[in-house]
């Protein structure tokens, strides 16, 4: 076998597992909340490289320490992605990755305890639908109103946007696309989504950009709307609300 391959960093496996998480679909978001949780484990031991440098104990360290700092709860959820990496990494590393997981059993955090993954409706009331701040902002629109990851937006064009929505303004040519900036370049996937934050922040919403897009399921639901449509609309085999 490889040598490099089965000394490879667990930086290194880090990066494989973002790999495979985009190959399998998940949207951005979700891979940047899960790539920010490992990185918060991973640094707390800054003098270990290497998968097999890991205990159980080291673990048990890091959750007291975080219980000191009055952040467990914040600490459980990022060794629950730390577990979901671990896991991975057996399935995949072979004998190059210790079989055990060092994250072991966890006490859950049950998902009311974050609240939905949609808006509420005092966050939609808040949010303005109709005011300027929100239909100043595309991106949002967009999202709210399609169901679309905010990285698939560069890529939509005005044609296709008519064909989910009767929000298209005279004039436009279909074929373009609905997110240039003046100077004539497509807008990046970042400043799409800093757009939806500042908006979000303005509005006292403490959610990120997904929501946008599981409010839009939500309100499908409600109008009936088969959900394997919704399912397939969204990129998603299950929808977890």
């Amino acid at each position: 076998m490889n040598s490099t391959i089965a000394r490879s960093t667990l930086k290194q496996w880090q990066a494989r597992y973002e790999n495979f998480l985009r190959a399998t679909g998940r949207g951005r978001e979700t891979i940047s909340r899960i790539a920010h949780q490992l990185d918060r484990v991973i640094q707390f031991f800054p003098q270990k490289r290497y998968p097999n440098e890991f205990s159980r104990l080291d673990i048990e360290d890091l959750k007291a320490a975080m219980e000191k700092q009055g952040r467990l709860k914040q600490s459980l959820r990022e060794l629950q992605s730390f577990k979901a990496f671990w896991n991975w990494m057996i399935e995949h590393g072979a004998e190059q990755v210790p079989h055990y997981n060092p994250v072991g059993s966890l006490p859950q955090v049950k998902s009311g305890e974050r609240g939905p993954r949609y808006l509420t409706t005092q966050e939609v009331s808040a949010l303005n639908a109709e005011g300027p701040l929100f239909t100043r902002c595309r991106a949002a629109w967009v999202m709210l109103n399609t169901g679309k990851r905010c990285s698939e937006l560069p890529g939509l064009t005005w044609g296709e946007l008519l064909k989910m929505t009767e929000g298209v303004p005279m004039g436009v040519e279909l074929e373009d696309s609905p997110f240039r900036h003046r100077t004539g370049a497509l807008l990046k996937v970042e400043t799409l989504e800093l757009q939806i934050r500042r908006l979000f922040k303005k509005c006292g919403i403490k959610k990120t950009p997904e929501a946008l897009r599981y409010t839009w399921a939500i309100e499908q639901l409600r109008a009936g709307k088969d959900l394997e449509f919704i399912k397939q609309r969204m990129g998603l085999k299950e929808l977890n609300f």
